[in-house]
């Protein structure tokens, strides 16, 4: 009792498969809560504070790629099965697609769209795009700068509908 964890769904699933023996995130999916800083790569102590969080609730930053925990045997998993990764989506296609330099661009179509492209460094956009951490390999991050447009399934069904009449 008095407990909580606060983490995003890696999190979540990450502590459920190993029944609660490891409680972590990678930097990516840290990135998007609004409460890590790129600059450190860690999490803010401003933003907890304003937030009224404590560190202590919230998962541990680990690199995108490396050894998170080991499963139990749970919903048909066997036991002592090593998690190895959690990236966030965005950018694990970044990765996928071999986005690794500068210049390159991921586009993903969905249910949501997402368009994608490595930066050099944590470079805040001027025209409402996001700054993110892409992922971070051990040694060093590798940032990112995003745009997602939410509702492009709705908008292709919207298009079908008109077209059929």
């Amino acid at each position: 009792a008095g407990e909580i964890c606060l983490g995003t769904v890696d999190s979540w699933l990450l502590w459920k498969l190993s029944a609660g023996q490891a409680f972590a995130t990678d930097y990516s999916n840290a990135a998007r809560t609004q409460l890590f800083n790129l600059q450190t790569c860690d999490w803010d102590p401003q933003l907890l504070e304003l937030f009224s969080i404590p560190a202590a609730a919230l998962a541990s930053i680990q690199p995108s790629a490396g050894l998170f925990a080991h499963t139990v045997a749970v919903g048909g998993l066997d036991a002592g099965i090593p998690i190895l990764s959690m990236i966030g989506d965005s950018h694990a296609a970044l990765y996928g697609q071999g986005g690794f330099a500068p210049g390159l661009v991921k586009a993903t179509l969905g249910t949501g769209s997402s368009l994608m492209t490595p930066m050099a460094g944590p470079i805040a956009s001027r025209h409402g795009l996001s700054t993110t951490l892409a992922w971070h390999d051990g040694a060093a991050s590798t940032y990112a700068m995003e745009g997602n447009i939410v509702h492009t399934g709705a908008a292709v069904q919207w298009a079908a509908r008109l077209v059929a009449g």
